[in-house]
C-alpha cells in the first residue's frame, strides 16, 4: 500500500502549485494527545501558522483532537484545517468553522474496488488477469450535513452497499455483464450521497 507515499507527493506539488510553505510536519502519532502535543507545540512555533494539512495517521481520534486543540487555543478557523479522511463526531467543528474541508474515505471504496477483483479471481469468474492500478477519487467535504452522510452511509457499520448491489455490480458469477470496467465506473458514481441513494 503506497498510499501515503503518494499523499505526500499530492501535497509537495499542491504546496508548490499554490505557493505554500511546509513549516513542520509530525509523523508517527500513536495516540490522539499526540496530535494535541503537535498542533500546540505548531502553534507556539508559528505565530502566523496559515493552516494544519493532516494527510494521514494511525492515531485514532486524531482529527478531532487537532480540532480540540485549535478551538482551545482560540485561533480554530483563523489556522485553517483540512485532512484525508473523515471522522465521526467532527460535525460540530464544520458548524464551529474549525474544521475548513476533510476530503472524505476513499479507503472504503478503494476495499469494496480492491477486495471484488479478488474474490472475482477466487470465484473462477476474474475480471484481469494483470495487476490494476486504481487512483480513487476522494470527495471532498465541506459541512457537517456532508460528513453526517458520509458517517452514515460510508464509514458506518452495515458496509459501504447492500448485499444485492455488490453482487450485482461487483462479482461476475452473480452478473455476467460485470467487467474491469464496470467495476472501475463505480468510482465514477462514488460519493456519500451516491451510496445514500443506493441504500434507499
Amino acid at each position: 500500500d503506497t498510499t501515503g507515499d503518494t499523499r505526500e507527493r499530492g501535497l509537495a506539488a499542491a504546496a508548490e502549485e499554490f505557493g505554500l510553505t511546509q513549516v513542520a510536519e509530525v509523523r508517527a502519532l500513536a495516540q490522539a494527545a499526540d496530535a494535541t502535543a503537535a498542533v500546540e507545540s505548531f502553534l507556539a512555533s508559528y505565530p502566523d501558522l496559515g493552516g494544519i494539512i493532516r494527510i494521514a495517521s494511525t492515531a485514532a481520534g486524531d482529527v478531532n483532537a487537532i480540532c480540540a486543540a485549535l478551538e482551545e487555543s482560540g485561533r480554530g478557523g483563523e489556522v485553517k484545517f483540512v485532512t484525508v479522511d473523515s471522522e465521526a463526531g467532527s460535525e460540530e467543528y464544520f458548524e464551529k468553522g474549525i474544521l475548513t474541508a476533510t476530503l472524505g474515505n476513499a479507503l472504503t471504496i478503494d476495499t469494496v474496488i480492491s477486495t471484488s477483483i479478488l474474490v472475482n479471481a477466487v470465484m473462477g469468474t476474474p475480471v484481469t488477469d494483470e495487476p490494476v492500478d486504481i487512483c480513487i477519487p476522494f470527495p471532498l467535504v465541506t459541512t457537517a450535513e456532508e460528513l453526517q452522510m458520509e458517517t452514515t452511509y460510508v464509514i458506518g457499520e452495515d458496509g459501504l452497499y447492500p448485499a444485492e448491489y455488490f453482487q450485482q455490480n461487483f462479482l461476475k458469477a452473480y452478473n455476467s455483464d460485470v467487467t474491469l470496467d464496470s467495476i472501475l465506473a463505480e468510482l465514477e458514481k462514488y460519493s456519500p450521497e451516491y451510496v445514500a441513494s443506493v441504500w434507499g
